[in-house]
């Protein structure tokens, strides 16, 4: 069958792709669909023919999924926030644990290693930062909340129900401020305006609120006073920074950060360490969440002496080991994130974690010729997984136990069958849902050097 764009046709979804999206399958040619759902008969539109796969506008649900439920969000799925609002929390479940069951098997060549998907009690108002950018209409309207999916267009968000309620309070207080002090909103087409982000973050064991403005070189006028209003009106807010981002990219945050009120930092509390987190520090999102992945890797952990937390950030995983092992080193490449995980230590009187800066794939090979005896490896890196250099490094090293933090299945499998190669055992995988409402998952695995 040749499928033309704007053809419809009446479609038997049968999965759902790793990014939230209905699929569809006429003779083996993959049809994506957003919105809908796997036992479901859908009417759709082709907008889209590539030579391995088509997309589709979903247009009516003749038999819907039992497990379709209304979105309680009014902008759902107009925001790009959240992509499975529509699928019942115990199926998104079982989705995500379907997911990294057939990643391991298909790219890992691993089977029978998946423990079954940990959730949340409440699924909803999790998240402890918000990044949301502004906008203006023609008619001069001030648009704050998320970009549309696939675009730059900003959706006006006035609640976001993955979010901290405190944060909702922040939103208006800042819209109302931007209007009464007449800021400029940044637009992309001309680089020219002043206000382009808010950031806020939320101490969930602390209760305390720092408020970001990523803004232009523009001149801010009586930026103190609009900080100490804000400061006036918001119960909990402990700091008011703006961060300086000038460039004309898609990179949000810029490297330079200024105080404009109380002070850079908020402390949080994951369990029992005490955290310093600044206005451009990598914390987890979901405090609640990640007390469940952390207690997972010392879990695997298990007992040990001496051991390297690579891609550490601020140290949040790094610190939490010290207090069983021996002896901890962190690598991590960005410098205001080593200064974190420094002052972190300090700040909970750790004194036996030592943070080194640099790439993992050049520090860890050097760590290891200095012939200190690892015998842990907790890998937690970004979502394009580990480079070689350093699998290649805890193979040389015969480092025997290795904790794997992902949040891209895909690549997990893919280092791990690269592991399995080099003398490794998957022991088991424990997917843990950070991120309801959205397709992400993430993992904590477990790998022993086979004897």
């Amino acid at each position: 069958m040749s499928l033309q764009k704007g053809q419809i046709l009446e479609l038997e979804i049968s999965d759902l792709s790793h990014d939230g999206r209905g699929v569809a399958h006429i003779n083996n040619f993959a049809i994506f669909v957003p919105g809908a759902l796997p036992g479901e008969r859908a009417e759709v539109q082709v907008t889209e023919v590539k030579k391995r796969y088509g997309q589709g506008l979903l247009l009516k649900i003749i038999s819907p999924s039992s497990a379709r439920v209304e979105p309680s969000c009014p902008v759902y799925p107009l925001c790009g926030g959240c992509q499975i609002q529509h699928l019942s929390y115990p199926e998104q479940l079982a989705a995500k644990q379907r997911r990294v069951a057939e990643a391991l098997k298909r790219i890992g060549k691993l089977q029978g290693t998946v423990l079954p998907i940990i959730g949340m009690d409440n699924p909803w108002q999790y998240r402890n930062k918000a990044l949301l950018p502004f906008a203006k209409t023609a008619s001069g309207e001030i648009l704050l909340g998320c970009f549309e999916k696939g675009t730059h267009n900003v959706v006006d968000i006035k609640c976001c129900l993955i979010q901290h309620e405190a944060q909702q309070t922040a939103l208006a207080k800042v819209r109302e401020l931007v209007r009464k002090y007449n800021l400029s909103i940044y637009d992309e087409r001309t680089g020219k305006g002043l206000l382009r982000h808010l950031l806020v973050r939320t101490g969930f064991r602390t209760g305390e609120m720092l408020l970001g403005l990523v803004t232009t070189k523009e001149p801010f006028p009586k930026s103190n006073q609009f900080a100490a209003e804000l400061a006036d009106s918001l119960d909990g807010l402990v700091g008011v920074v703006r961060n300086i981002n000038d460039k004309r990219t898609n990179v949000i945050l810029g490297h330079e950060t200024k105080l404009l009120w109380g002070r850079p930092v908020l402390y949080d509390e994951i369990l029992g360490v005490r955290y310093t987190i600044s206005a451009t520090s990598f914390f987890q999102v979901n405090p609640v969440g990640m007390e469940v992945l952390y207690q997972k890797v010392l879990d695997a952990a298990g007992k040990f002496s001496t051991a390297v937390d690579a891609y550490c950030g601020i140290g949040s995983i790094a610190l939490l080991l010290a207090q069983k092992g021996e002896k901890v080193f962190g690598i991590e490449v960005v410098p205001s994130a080593i200064s974190d995980a420094k002052a972190n230590a300090q700040l909970n009187g750790i004194d036996n974690a030592a943070f080194l800066e640099g790439k993992v794939e050049d520090v860890l090979p050097q760590l290891i010729d200095e012939d200190i005896d690892l015998d842990l490896a907790v890998l937690d890196p970004p979502r394009k997984g580990c480079d070689e250099i350093v699998l290649d490094a805890i193979a040389k090293a015969e480092i025997p136990k290795v904790v794997y933090v992902s949040c891209n299945p895909s690549t997990l499998a893919r280092d791990l069958a690269v592991l399995a190669q080099k003398g490794y055992e998957t022991k088991w995988v424990q997917p843990v849902d950070m991120f309801p409402q959205t397709f992400h998952v993430e993992c904590v695995t477990w790998i022993q050097k086979k004897k």
